[in-house]
């Protein structure tokens, strides 16, 4: 295949190149700009050199696309897709190699395994449960162990046992009774919104104070996000956004009170100090508020949240000593794997992200 470079360069459309690499910088430097212009600040160096790895990933994945075609190499577009989404994976390595975490590169993993999992209406729900346990002991006990944005957005949702101070004017373990759990009192305020008189029960603690303030911090989460990404598609709220609105808070709402439930009722009943098992052995209920979600949403939250399960037995393992730390190479070699095999599962992607890419 003797093509000469005089007849290949006016075959590539540079300005469909360079416009995916400005696309890329764009879009993750799009938040972060708004924000250093509302609080009139620069822009940190390190978003921008990221931003351009995200374009210059882009740009590579557009740019061995079309030298595929220009060359004519005659090998499935799945193939040709996986190479190009690996090479421009590559670019962006060169160009920042500090957005790798454990976190990131076990998300992408997760989601290019997913790729290739039957769908299951169960499957999200069982994963959330699973996570569940992980993430929500961890977050009452092990702060450590989770990602420090992680850990405050857990905190302000109460997930912070120095807010949750359980006083006893009878020990349930010696009454054996239900007696105790009426005699139950939450003495600390959570961010000066839940303050509890004595001798309250545990229930009537929760649903009227703490409900209240779940479900409106949860609103406050979830109506800037699905609005703004309607923003960002150029498109209209409407009724369905009202529902995924609706949908999402409970979801969050009911995950959160499940676990006041759980740590409220276990240690007025059982003992007032709990293990990380013992934490677990109840924490999975609120995975079961995925149900809740549309069964679109529920693939990518299942993801996620699995994603921080198993960077926290990552991070868990750290701390019992089984190992050190990972070779960057490692990271490397899974980050490229897994981007290649989510570009040539291009179709499979949200709409926005394969507009953007392609």
């Amino acid at each position: 295949m003797n093509i000469k470079m005089e007849e290949v360069l006016p075959k590539i459309k540079f300005s469909f190149i360079s416009q995916g690499v400005v696309n890329g910088i764009g879009v993750y430097s799009f938040l972060p700009l708004i924000q250093a212009i509302w609080k009139r600040k620069r822009v940190n160096s390190k978003v921008w050199k990221t931003a351009i790895a995200v374009g210059g990933f882009i740009g590579g994945y557009r740019l061995v696309k079309q030298l595929f075609k220009v060359y004519k190499i005659k090998i499935s577009e799945k193939y040709q897709d996986f190479i190009s989404g690996a090479a421009g994976c590559g670019i962006a390595l060169i160009i920042d190699d500090s957005f790798i975490g454990s976190l990131f590169v076990i998300w992408l993993c997760l989601k290019a395994i997913k790729n290739f999992l039957p769908k299951s209406d169960i499957g999200p729900t069982a994963i959330m449960s699973m996570s569940a346990s992980v993430i929500c002991p961890a977050a009452f006990l092990y702060k450590d162990e989770l990602q420090k944005y992680y850990q405050k957005f857990m905190d302000s949702m109460g997930y912070n046992l120095n807010r949750i101070t359980l006083l006893y004017q009878n020990s349930p373990i010696m009454k054996k009774s239900m007696h105790g759990w009426n005699r139950l009192v939450l003495c600390d305020e959570l961010h000066h919104h839940l303050k509890v008189h004595p001798y309250t029960s545990c229930a009537k603690s929760i649903l009227s104070n703490i409900l209240p303030y779940i479900f409106l911090k949860s609103l406050k989460i979830y109506v800037p996000l699905y609005v703004g990404l309607q923003i960002f598609k150029f498109k209209f709220p409407n009724r369905y956004i009202l529902e995924n609105i609706i949908r999402s808070t409970i979801f969050l709402t009911g995950y959160t009170i499940t676990q006041y439930f759980g740590i409220m009722w276990f240690t007025s009943t059982c003992q007032p100090t709990m293990s990380r098992l013992e934490h677990a052995s109840f924490a999975w209920l609120s995975g079961l508020w995925t149900f809740v979600e549309r069964k679109e949403r529920r693939p990518e939250l299942a993801t996620y949240c699995a994603a921080q399960a198993l960077n926290s037995l990552y991070i868990l393992g750290k701390k019992k000593q089984l190992y050190t730390h990972t070779p960057k190479y490692i990271s490397y070699l899974l980050l490229i794997i897994s981007i290649g095999t989510l570009t040539c599962n291009i179709d499979q992607q949200p709409q926005i992200l394969q507009k953007l890419i392609c």
